[in-house]
């Protein structure tokens, strides 16, 4: 007899953002700015497990389990920000994005059947909705700094480095015995993460050639739940005076360890992501 087991897993939602933006110039330069953003989340997850396969004889020919998850909420955070112009070829910059603090409600609905499912639990289904009390995450604050080398028209290198904490991560309130040990997790498990960019632009006539590198470092100490992230990314622009055409390529891959099943199934599988993105944009000047 050979058991089958299928996993099916269906993910929607956003986290949209609402941004105020303000700025100001000191002199020639030194340029400040800031922002306001207010965050809305809307999450929901489905997952079905089936098991089948049993022996012909079997009361039991197969079992669904199904998951509902919802998830929607509101967040707050500010971003604060700096470029100084050292001279004609020059320019420094700093920013600090601020923790977001989210305000969080769950539901969560199930669903089981079988072919030899007792009756008393035909009321297990997606009409009784259980409801969570209100909870809040933070999410680390980050800082970047950057440095800009402008070569006359012909075009610029830039490069920023970026640092997160994400240890720093929280579930609140922390008087709840669940979040402190979950936040204790945190802290154990996860460190810093250190973020390099380079990129440059040359410019020929009305030709733009593009290009950059991306370095992640892994969010998690021991490395490897998940790795670190390299990304590069190439493009050309094609500047008509009144209009500009752009073709942009990208390409990213990160490796992480997955534990497909919550329960029962403890060891995990090696996924190497890989995204690859290519861009096509016409800009027009009015």
């Amino acid at each position: 007899m050979t058991i089958t087991k299928e996993y099916f897993q269906r993910t929607n939602g956003y986290n949209s953002k609402l941004t105020l933006n303000f700025a100001g110039q000191y002199q020639q330069n030194l340029y400040l700015g800031a922002s306001l953003n207010f965050h809305n989340v809307l999450f929901d997850q489905y997952t079905e497990f089936t098991e089948g396969g049993y022996d012909a004889n079997s009361e039991i020919q197969f079992v669904n389990f199904d998951n509902y998850l919802r998830t929607e909420g509101s967040g707050f955070s500010f971003n604060l920000g700096a470029i100084a112009k050292l001279n004609e070829n020059v320019r420094v910059g700093g920013s600090y994005q601020s923790p977001t603090w989210y305000r969080l409600l769950d539901d969560t609905s199930q669903r089981i059947n079988s072919d030899l499912a007792d009756s008393e639990i035909g009321f297990i289904d997606f009409n009784v909705v259980n409801l969570f009390d209100v909870y809040r995450i933070k999410t680390p604050g980050k800082v970047n700094a950057s440095l800009a080398i402008i070569f006359g028209p012909q075009g610029l290198l830039s490069f920023d480095y970026g640092y997160q904490d994400m240890s720093e991560a929280e579930l609140r309130p922390t008087s709840d015995p669940s979040f402190n040990d979950e936040n204790s997790f945190i802290a154990s498990q996860l460190g810093g993460v250190d973020t390099f960019r380079i990129g440059g632009e040359y410019r020929l006539d009305n030709v733009s050639l593009r290009g950059g590198y991306r370095f992640e470092g892994s969010p998690y100490q021991d490395g490897v739940t998940i790795g670190d992230l390299e990304a590069i990314s190439l493009g050309i622009g094609v500047n008509f005076g009144g209009s500009r055409l752009d073709l942009a390529y990208s390409r990213s891959e990160q490796s992480a360890r997955q534990q497909l099943f919550s329960t029962g199934f403890p060891s995990t599988a090696l996924v190497n992501n890989t995204n690859t993105n290519i861009i096509l944009g016409y800009t027009l000047n009015l």
